[in-house]
């Protein structure tokens, strides 16, 4: 019987840690989308700036 319960113990105790890591994916899942979100204004921003530039007269 202690063995059942030694394996329950390490079953939760892998669950436990299983939960923390996916909150953690969780939250770096949000910090992707938010630098996503400012690279993806970045990039819109630099097309129009590469618009006003001309180069051997060619826009």
């Amino acid at each position: 019987m202690e063995e059942v319960a030694g394996i329950a113990d390490s079953a939760a105790h892998g669950a436990e840690q299983t939960s923390g890591a996916t909150e953690l994916q969780i939250a770096s899942l949000g910090d992707l989308t938010t630098t996503e979100q400012h690279l993806s204004v970045a990039a819109a921003k630099l097309t129009e700036t590469i618009q006003r530039f001309t180069v051997d007269g060619k826009a």
